[in-house]
């Protein structure tokens, strides 16, 4: 890919592939240094998951570094720039080569690494208010109003429920969302997957079962 390789060892220690050493050549600054801390970011990953998220896995580790914000609004790989669509593409590319290759064509991914045991130690409550401490300031920065987001469970231990304000359109939910769940891991060190909340039916004639509208 314009003159960047990235070469990949892999071992299969149980019924998964593992990235075990990651190598990349042929790149020049700023691009090299994105390179550098990806592969740091990908080794030991299984390979599906190294193609999944290895790069906005590398983005999270660089906002808390140099890169802080890069662009205004919400971050993604593909607003953070080239550099982490070429990560991307990189190991995508090296991701199917090795399905062709072994005839292994299945990309389901259940990969998750095990909580901390200091996250496992909190109560719901506990957890909430530490996550809502992320998600206040965040959703300052988006222009929200504190009504607007807010956790509102934790469902089995690492899922986490947000609720959004009616003022919140629902294009904009995913994105928010998806930026939150970054800020989250990266406070928390834990890999918690957000979820929104369901949206409740307030309309009363709707909820009404057949015969009570009459009743009323």
């Amino acid at each position: 890919m314009d003159g960047v390789s990235l070469r990949v060892t892999l071992a299969k220690p149980q019924n998964r592939w593992i990235v075990t050493e990651a190598r990349h050549a042929g790149a020049t600054a700023p691009l090299s240094g994105v390179l550098d801390v990806f592969c740091q970011e990908i080794e030991n990953l299984p390979l599906q998951e190294a193609a999944d998220h290895g790069a906005i896995h590398a983005l999270e580790r660089l906002r808390g570094d140099a890169l802080a914000r890069p662009v205004a609004g919400i971050l993604t790989t593909r607003s953070a720039g080239t550099a982490f669509t070429t990560c991307e593409t990189l190991i995508r590319d090296v991701a199917a080569q090795h399905a062709t290759e072994t005839g292994e064509q299945d990309t389901a991914n259940f990969w998750n690494p095990s909580l901390s045991a200091a996250w496992r130690a909190k109560s719901d409550a506990e957890r909430i208010s530490t996550l809502q401490a992320v998600a206040s300031p965040f959703a300052t920065a988006q222009g929200l109003a504190a009504t607007d987001l807010r956790i509102s469970a934790i469902e089995k231990t690492r899922r986490v429920i947000v609720e959004f304000g009616p003022a919140v359109s629902y294009a904009d939910k995913p994105v928010l969302l998806m930026h939150l769940e970054m800020d989250i891991r990266r406070a928390t060190g834990d890999r918690l997957e957000l979820f929104m909340a369901e949206a409740q039916d307030n309309n009363t004639i709707r909820r009404l079962t057949p015969g009570e509208e009459e009743a009323k």
